[in-house]
């Protein structure tokens, strides 16, 4: 795992625990606000755990793609993280942020982040 400027990002097949992602001891994670420890606790009963990982992705690195949080959550294929993704959509717990270049497929793709 690699800290850079309030960013995380993991080695290529790093697959993050659920304690690394909701570790609120890590120098990013420090000025955690109440509310956003408020919704992880609101989650963490009532989602399974690859949606908890792709839902603390989303919260940590908001305005990236589906591709984008593939390469943060250490998985190589999108789809590991494409329906869980849409499944948080679904339930409203994610919007639509935009629609950029992503800066993996170089192609333009629509960006997520907490509803």
């Amino acid at each position: 795992m690699i800290h850079n400027q309030n960013k995380i990002s993991y080695d290529e097949g790093h697959h993050p625990s659920q304690s690394e992602l909701f570790s609120f001891d890590r120098p990013m994670a420090r000025n955690v606000r109440e509310t956003s420890l408020e919704a992880y606790e609101e989650i963490q009963d009532s989602l399974p755990q690859r949606n908890q990982m792709v839902y603390a992705a989303i919260r940590l690195h908001p305005n990236k793609t589906d591709m984008e949080l593939s390469k943060i959550l250490g998985f190589k294929d999108p789809n590991m993280v494409r329906p869980r993704r849409h499944e948080l959509y679904k339930e409203s717990r994610v919007v639509c942020s935009g629609k950029t270049k992503c800066s993996i497929t170089k192609k333009k793709a629509y960006t997520w982040r907490i509803a």
